[in-house]
């Protein structure tokens, strides 16, 4: 994982290409990106500003106004569609029970993939190191993928049917706005399924 460094303000401005000047190293040149390259370069962080900055093995600085995170902070296709899954169930904000179940499929289809990214990997390697470290790893994640999935897979997305709901309703109260209400009710049903999904946990390495 790369070290987050926090800069309180930036001392110039910081463009992403900036200007090509000569300067004393073995490439004989250095980017001073306080200046734009061209009308087209583009402001990433203006003076004074905070910002952070991370670099990844082999890859150049990277620069944000906001903390990354963890699906920004690694090299691994893996680790980094895994994180980018749990970012997105831990985003998600909709509010009708159908859309997060048609959401939550497209999780387990996601969880699938990562299985199969592991075992297709486990398989390549020569059946001598398949038991090794590498071997253990890559087993450790096919099986939490797959134990994540099935989780996935036994949430109930338990609702009333609206219109049993809005003729309960008018049975019972008759009083207030039948529509608002509903819409309430079904809002805390999902927030309730929701919450047991993001309480589930996939943690692999």
């Amino acid at each position: 994982m790369a070290k987050v460094t926090r800069v309180k303000a930036a001392r110039t401005d910081i463009w992403s290409r900036g200007v090509r000047t000569p300067a004393d190293n073995k490439q004989g040149f250095t980017w001073d990106r306080s200046r734009p390259a061209d009308a087209n370069d583009i402001l990433l962080v203006k003076a004074g500003e905070p910002y952070y900055w991370w670099q990844l093995h082999r890859s150049p600085k990277q620069l944000s106004l906001t903390k990354p995170r963890q699906s920004q902070l690694t090299n691994s296709a893996f680790l980094g569609e895994m994180y980018g899954l749990q970012e997105e169930i831990e985003d998600w904000t909709g509010t009708k029970m159908h859309e997060l179940e048609e959401q939550v499929q497209a999780w387990k289809d996601k969880a699938r993939e990562l299985a199969e990214m592991s075992d297709e990997s486990l398989q390549a390697m020569p059946e001598s190191l398949q038991y090794g470290p590498t071997g253990e790893m890559l087993q450790e994640r096919y099986d939490a993928c797959e134990a994540f999935e099935q989780e996935l897979d036994n949430i109930e997305f338990e609702i009333d049917d609206e219109e049993d709901w809005k003729t309960e309703w008018c049975l019972q109260s008759g009083e207030g706005n039948m529509e608002e209400e509903w819409i309430e009710y079904e809002q805390e049903r999902v927030e309730e399924v929701l919450s047991e999904i993001q309480g589930l946990t996939l943690e692999v390495y």
